[in-house]
């Protein structure tokens, strides 16, 4: 399944796809927006199929209550929710657009790429663990952007979608709906990319 978002400032393109033999994806993602910012998260249930779904979408429902908040305090609050529960990993990145600076928190095997018009690739990595409802350490990094910088974000279902070349060419997020869908063909586990583009 492939989505498109806009806020007018950035544009994303998100593709889900569920592992083969199972009725529904364990990875769940969201983009949410305000004028002052937009927020992309990739969280991964353990495991696969409903169990999975259900401990992603806990911490799903932490992120939407949470969302005004640093990114390091919405994943402590998903984390917490957890207790009990399987297991889930994320990232979770905020695009602050009037300090041109994205703020970004990971704990456990989700990527995050950014990479600036000149060419510079930022490529984070990431935290060992898992969120699972015991105490833990959440930190913020803070990156710069600027207009025409792309970034990535994607499940451990795939090692790493696109380089820094083909980061770099996309233009148009159109083009990347279809390659998506080819690069992921054969991948047997559930995968979860989102590709987005800052044009404001």
């Amino acid at each position: 399944m492939i989505n498109h978002y806009t806020d007018g400032k950035t544009e994303v393109v998100a593709l889900e796809k569920t592992k083969p033999g199972k009725s529904c994806c364990g990875d769940v993602h969201a983009v949410l927006h305000t004028d002052e910012y937009m927020l992309c998260t990739v969280i991964d249930g353990l495991g696969s199929g409903e169990g999975a779904r259900r401990s992603a979408n806990i911490v799903m429902d932490a992120i939407v209550r949470y969302q005004h908040h640093p990114v390091d305090v919405i994943a402590e609050k998903g984390n917490k929710d957890l207790l009990f529960e399987r297991g889930a990993v994320l990232t979770i990145i905020k695009i602050h657009y009037e300090k041109k600076e994205i703020s970004y928190c990971n704990y456990g095997n989700i990527g995050f790429m950014l990479c600036l018009p000149d060419g510079k690739l930022i490529q984070p990595i990431p935290k060992r663990g898992y969120l699972s409802g015991r105490k833990s350490a959440f930190k913020i990094h803070y990156f710069s952007f600027e207009k025409d910088s792309v970034f990535c974000l994607y499940s451990d279902g795939v090692s790493a979608p696109f380089n820094k070349e083909q980061l770099l060419s996309i233009k148009e997020l159109e083009d990347v709906s279809s390659y998506l869908n080819y690069s992921t063909e054969q991948i047997n586990d559930d995968v979860t990319v989102l590709v987005g583009r800052i044009t404001g």
